[in-house]
C-alpha cells in the first residue's frame, strides 16, 4: 500500500509508521491493510473504523437482540 500528500505543486510518498500504517492528515485517520482488506482507526481514539458490511452486521445483530428482546417482553421467545 502507497499513499501521496501534495506539497505544493507536485505530490510526495507518505512514509508508513512503525506499525506500516499511512497517516491521513486530513480525515485523522490512519491506514493499513489486514488480510488484504484496508483498515482504517481513528487516530485520536485509536479505534477501528468498520467497514460497510461489518457496520450492516452489528446493525442486523442488535435489530436481532432488539426482537428476541421485544419476544421475550411478550412471553413469545
Amino acid at each position: 500500500m502507497q499513499g501521496y500528500r501534495l506539497f505544493g505543486d507536485h505530490y510526495e510518498p507518505i512514509a508508513p509508521d512503525e506499525n506500516g500504517r499511512l497517516l491521513c492528515r486530513e480525515l485523522d485517520l490512519s491506514l493499513s491493510l489486514e488480510n488484504g482488506d484496508l483498515v482504517m482507526h481513528d487516530v485520536a481514539s485509536g479505534a477501528r473504523l468498520l467497514s460497510e458490511a461489518e457496520a450492516e452486521r452489528a446493525a442486523a445483530e442488535a435489530e436481532i437482540q432488539r426482537l428476541r428482546k421485544k419476544l421475550d417482553e411478550h412471553g413469545l421467545s
